[in-house]
């Protein structure tokens, strides 16, 4: 039974961090977005 403790909780840790890194994704992804649309901008 502790086991499975452990294993539920070492899972929502796991999700917890993945988050995270999937929130600074989407930040680098959308700054990438908007420097590329600004260049794009630029060239025309």
């Amino acid at each position: 039974m502790r086991k499975g403790g452990a294993i539920k909780d070492r899972l929502k840790e796991v999700l917890l961090e993945g988050g995270g890194f999937l929130e600074e994704l989407k930040e680098e992804v959308q700054a990438t977005a908007k420097s590329m649309r600004a260049s794009s901008g630029a060239m025309k």
